[in-house]
């Protein structure tokens, strides 16, 4: 509340508010890693249950495997299921209420934004932690999957895909509405070769 949008301060803290609880619903059963020849990995697959197997092009390759035997209670993984499933479960509580008020219709929702046919009572929008805020007035909106929705007002357009960097414009977006049609969007995606470091 007191930081500049976009100053460090307030990435920190929107990190801090978005991020930590994730770290309380970790796996516990950590993966281990480790590099060796490849003559040895063979043993090696003999005795443990492998996961991954990346080949270094040096004659190592470098395994990952889940050894459940290994005591994870000696790590400090700061791992707390009832906090993670609380604070989902909070939220989720909270996403409720807007989705069952009367004379409303929900056209979308995630996990902290709701789409509705028309405006929230002015105590539910503002700027403290809980409260919404308006983003868009559209005319028209597509919503096709979670996190896979447009909309359209006179003044400009607005598409999010999740996981999509080139952007696809609206009248695209809306073609995909019809039954079997398909939309190819190729993007660049780079990949790091663990053999050459």
């Amino acid at each position: 509340m007191n930081s500049t949008k976009g100053s460090p301060n307030y990435i920190i803290s929107k990190l801090l508010l978005n991020s930590l609880y994730g770290r309380f619903g970790m796996d516990p059963q950590m993966e281990t890693h480790i590099i060796m020849s490849e003559e040895d990995s063979i043993q090696f697959n003999l005795v443990h249950t492998l996961t991954e197997l990346i080949n270094l092009q040096n004659g190592k390759v470098m395994l990952s495997y889940s050894n459940e035997k290994e005591n994870y209670n000696n790590r400090t993984l700061n791992v707390s299921i009832p906090i993670f499933a609380a604070v989902t479960a909070y939220a989720r509580m909270h996403m409720v209420q807007f989705k069952i008020m009367v004379g409303y219709s929900v056209f979308y929702s995630d996990t902290d934004s709701i789409d509705l046919d028309r405006p929230l009572d002015p105590k539910f929008i503002g700027p403290e932690l809980g409260k919404m805020k308006l983003e868009h007035i559209f005319n028209k909106a597509v919503y096709l999957a979670p996190k896979v929705y447009g909309g359209k007002t006179n003044d400009y357009e607005y598409v999010r895909i999740k996981g999509l960097k080139n952007p696809i414009s609206f009248k695209e977006l809306s073609t995909l509405l019809d039954k079997n049609r398909k939309l190819n969007s190729y993007q660049e995606k780079w990949y790091r070769d663990m053999s050459k470091g």
